[in-house]
Parts: structure tokens; C-alpha cells; sequence
């Protein structure tokens, strides 16, 4: 190197700082690995001299492996890895035992069975490659090579830590390096978190909650309505959430393993991600390598300490999510409040930082795009979300009761607009339901708290609850990714408003509804409970 392309030596404090994370990869990389990670990931620019010479100082030495088998002899015994009952494919000559592989019974479309793994935890990742060259003939096809997905890495155990605190370390590393591919126009000699943009990412914003709407399904799985069903179905929701992968989603799963409660299913979680993103991912993918160390932090530590590292993860992520992003963005907004959320709801209070951010964005977004009642009741509900999540159940302050009035007639605007335009796809109408329902529901909710608080407008305002609860529902049922979970607890909370107040009319209209739902019996994956539901305008007529 020039003189002038000479890096400046780290301080002692800077080495000392990583020393930990150094030592660690050391033992299973290259030193130019280490310092383009850590040059890309934290900024940290050094030299392979300078790297060497601060190791000799520290006394690491590379850990070498041993009694490792001649390249013929491991081919040779790897048919003891094989599971009984697997078909056999020749690659020389794309012969098999018969016509098809047999599936993994854990992932139909996932990894044929692995290998042994020293670590029983690893049960569920397959630690052999599916390319054929240099492949041994004995390896049956699997679907990284029948379904058309691009061979992903092998996964070794020995690849991993096991320190709980590099693992947790690399996780949020990872995490962070997946989502600053959201943000262009960073400086190449810039670290990630060196350079903050500035912009508040309106373009990424409006399509997040379609690009994540499989992250919210399992989200409502573990944490919103956890039941049984929906964790049975948790493989197919993380294969959907893969091949339409988004770089925010990562940082969305971690949150939804923090505030989630179930070992079950946090198992489950995490052993279709580690499954499921070496097959369906591009080769070599960070979120390959994140899945793994998450599945590994799982199987090494009690639940206990599991979810106290999770915390500390996320804890973590809130710092550097805010400086990859910058203060000015609604994506870094929602990811601030999915983080956060275990700990406003714990703790019975919100963060003031992060509320604050959160209003001031808001202002910023009725003001700059003050004709977008999509985007403002999408924003507001966000917001008006975090606050009650630190409330107490069924109280409302002031100022989410006024929020929840304004989104209710922007909603109501949206829908009118997109009902009466000329030319509106069904879709967009449904999308405008979708949102009228949401706010239909939060402002039921926000009106039958205060009928409890004010006796003489309790008849009113409770049945102003009912009419907009049932209005709710009509909508969802008639949106894609609507749940029968949703459904059932709103359902059980008309019930028993309705049965307190004798209002036999609405819950006649609520059987109806859900005859409905059991007549369809043709649900199309991700389609609405009951398509196309033209009955909501008399649903609302009926309620007056």
C-alpha cells in the first residue's frame, strides 16, 4: 500500500474492543475474512500485518485441524450418513431406486434427512452440499437441485460458536448487514454504521406492509393468536416468508421470538429458518449464516437464558437500526417499535425517545403527504399499537382516542374514494376494507372503554361499539391473510357485548357471517375467508 492508502493504525482501546470477536473468528477463518468483515460491518480498518502482529501480542495462534480423513475414505463412508428408506441417485448416470426422493416428513419441501450432527439440536439442518461435483454418487437428489433453487452452502456445526455472546454478536451483526441493503448511496469506505441517511424512506414504507405480510402472519402465530394450528403450519409460512424475502424481515422474526412466550414454537421457528433458508436462499446468503447461529443459541442455552439473550439482542439492534437508518425514516419507525414492544409491554411504558421520534414522523407525514389517508392511517395505527401495548387492557389516554377518531374517517375517506373511482381494481377496494376494518375495530374498542367510564353515554357509545366491531369483522373476512384465529377473538368479543346488551340483530348478522366462513370450503391459500362479501354497506345500514 501507498502511503496514502495506508490505513491508520486502530488504538489500543479499538483492538481491545473486537478482541473478543477476533479470537473467536480466528479460530475457523482466514485473516482476510476477518478484515473484510470487520472492515464492512464495523469500520474497523486494519492491515493482515497489523492483524498478525496484534494476535502474536494477544498469543492466539490458528487452531489447526486434525486426523482429518484421506478425501477417498470420507467419500466412501458417507453412505452412513444416509437415512433408511431414501431413494438413491447416481449422478453419473441419473439413475434412482425410484421415481421420486423421498420427502423429509418435517418439510415437504425442505432437506432430505441429515447427516449425524454432534449437537442433537441439529437435527433438523442438513450438513451436506447438493451440488454433484465432488459430490459422492450415494447423495440423493434434494430440492436445491430438483425445484430449480440456486445450491446453498453446506452447513458445518464446526462453523459455529459456541459462546452464546459471539453468537449473539454475529446474529445482530448479520441482521444489520441485511438490512443497510435497503439504504443506496452509502460510501464504499463508509462502515455501516458511519454514515446515516437522512431521507425518511417513504418509497420503501408504503410497500413494507405487503412485503412483510408473511413476517406479521407468523407473528400473529406465535405472539398476537397463538394456537396449535397455527404453529402446525408454521414450515409453509417460513418458506413464503423466504422466497419473498425482504431485508427488514430478519430484525421482524427476531422481535417476534422475543415477545413470543412458547418454547414449542420458537423451536419450531427456528429449525424451519435453518431448514428452510439453505434451500430456498441464494448460496452463502448472511441470512443462511444468521438462521444457523439462532438455531444454535436455541440449542445450547436453557429457554430461560434464551430469551434473556434475545432481549439483549434486540436491545441492541435499536441502536444500530437507528443509526443505519437514520432518524428521519418510518421503516427505522416500525422496526424501533417491534423491538422495543416486550419491553413497553413488560415494563408498562413506552419508550419517550422512540414515541417522540415516532409523533414527529407523523407530523411529518401529514404535512409532506397530507392527501395519502393510506399512508397516514398505516402510520397512525402503528404508533396508536405501541402505545397501548404499555397501557393497561381496555384504557385509552386522550390522544390515541383523538388518533383513533381521525383514522377512522381518513379509513373511511380511503374506502369512499376507492369505491368510487372509476376504473378501481377489486383489490384496491379490499385493501381499503382492510384498513376501514382496522380502525373500525380499534375505535369499537377506544368507545366501549369510555361508555364504561361515562353512564350517561354508555347505551350510546356501546352501541356505537357493537355496529363498528361488527363492521370490523365483515372487513376482515373479506381480506387476504385473514386469520380464523382474528376472527374467532373478535367473534367472542361481539358475542359478548351483544349478550350484555340483548342486541339479538347483530348477533344473528355474526352467525351469518360465520356460516358463511364454513360454506367456503375452496379457500385459496392466503384468499379471504369469504371472497367478495357484498354485503357489508347493508351490514352497516342494518347497524345504524
Amino acid at each position: 500500500l501507498s502511503p496514502a492508502a495506508m490505513p491508520v493504525p486502530p488504538t489500543a482501546e479499538e483492538w481491545e474492543s473486537h478482541r473478543q470477536l477476533i479470537a473467536e473468528l480466528y479460530t475457523r477463518r482466514t485473516l482476510k475474512a476477518i478484515r473484510a468483515h470487520l472492515k464492512e460491518v464495523h469500520g474497523f480498518n486494519a492491515t493482515e500485518r497489523m492483524y498478525k502482529g496484534r494476535l502474536k501480542s494477544w498469543g492466539i495462534e490458528k487452531n489447526k485441524r486434525h486426523n482429518r480423513k484421506p478425501l477417498q475414505e470420507r467419500e466412501s463412508s458417507s453412505d452412513a450418513v444416509l437415512q433408511p428408506g431414501l431413494s438413491v441417485t447416481n449422478p453419473s448416470n441419473g439413475s434412482s431406486n425410484t421415481p421420486h426422493a423421498q420427502r423429509s416428513p418435517s418439510f415437504p419441501f425442505a432437506l432430505t434427512p441429515p447427516g449425524a450432527s454432534p449437537y442433537p439440536n441439529d437435527a433438523a439442518l442438513d450438513t451436506r452440499s447438493t451440488t454433484y461435483f465432488g459430490t459422492p454418487a450415494s447423495f440423493p437428489p434434494t430440492p436445491a437441485t430438483t425445484f430449480g433453487y440456486r445450491s446453498p452452502t453446506a452447513y458445518d456445526p464446526e462453523d459455529t460458536s459456541i459462546d452464546p455472546d459471539v453468537l449473539c454478536t454475529e446474529i445482530v451483526n448479520f441482521s444489520i448487514s441485511i438490512l443497510s441493503r435497503l439504504v443506496s448511496g452509502r460510501p464504499a469506505h463508509k462502515g455501516l454504521e458511519d454514515w446515516t441517511p437522512t431521507d425518511d424512506h417513504i418509497g420503501i414504507y408504503r410497500t413494507l406492509q405487503e412485503e412483510l405480510k408473511h413476517e406479521s402472519h407468523i407473528r400473529g402465530c406465535l405472539v398476537n393468536n397463538p394456537s396449535a394450528a397455527a404453529t402446525a403450519s408454521l414450515g409453509e409460512h417460513v418458506k413464503d416468508l423466504l422466497k419473498s424475502f425482504h431485508p427488514a424481515m430478519p430484525i421482524g422474526i427476531l422481535s417476534t421470538i422475543n415477545q413470543s412466550l412458547d418454547p414449542s414454537a420458537i423451536q419450531e421457528l427456528a429449525n424451519c429458518l435453518a431448514a428452510s433458508s439453505i434451500v430456498i436462499l441464494p448460496r452463502n446468503d448472511e441470512f443462511i449464516h444468521l438462521a444457523h447461529r439462532l438455531h444454535r443459541l436455541l440449542a445450547i442455552t436453557t429457554f430461560k437464558n434464551f430469551q434473556q439473550f434475545v432481549e439483549r439482542i434486540c436491545e441492541s439492534l435499536e441502536t444500530k437500526v437507528l443509526k443505519v437508518l437514520g432518524k428521519r425514516s418510518l421503516v427505522m419507525i416500525y422496526l424501533m417499535f417491534l423491538l422495543n414492544a416486550k419491553k413497553a409491554k413488560g415494563k408498562h411504558k413506552t419508550d419517550n425517545r422512540i414515541l417522540s421520534m415516532a409523533l414527529e414522523r407523523r407530523s411529518h407525514v401529514q404535512h409532506l403527504y397530507k392527501h395519502d389517508h393510506k399512508l397516514i392511517v398505516q402510520f397512525s395505527l402503528f404508533i396508536i399499537g405501541y402505545r397501548t401495548l404499555a397501557a393497561p387492557e381496555g384504557q385509552f389516554d386522550k390522544e390515541v382516542l383523538d388518533m383513533a377518531e381521525d383514522c377512522y374517517n381518513r379509513a373511511e375517506q380511503y374506502l369512499n374514494d376507492q369505491e368510487g373511482a372509476t376504473g378501481s381494481k377489486y383489490a384496491d377496494i379490499r385493501d381499503a376494507k382492510s384498513h376501514y376494518g382496522k380502525t373500525c375495530s380499534l375505535l369499537a374498542e377506544c368507545r366501549y372503554a369510555q361508555g364504561k367510564e361515562y353512564e350517561e353515554y354508555r347505551e350510546e357509545l356501546h352501541r356505537s361499539s357493537r355496529r363498528l366491531l361488527l363492521i370490523s369483522i365483515a372487513c376482515h373476512v373479506d381480506c387476504p391473510m385473514g386469520t380464523m384465529a382474528q376472527f374467532d377473538r373478535q367473534k367472542r368479543k361481539l358475542e359478548q357485548w351483544c349478550n350484555d346488551a340483548n342486541d339479538t340483530l347483530r348477533l344473528q348478522q355474526l352467525r351469518d357471517i360465520q356460516g358463511l366462513i364454513k360454506g367456503n370450503k375452496q379457500r385459496p391459500k392466503d384468499g379471504p375467508l369469504i371472497p367478495r362479501l357484498q354485503d357489508l354497506r347493508l351490514i352497516e345500514k342494518n347497524n345504524q
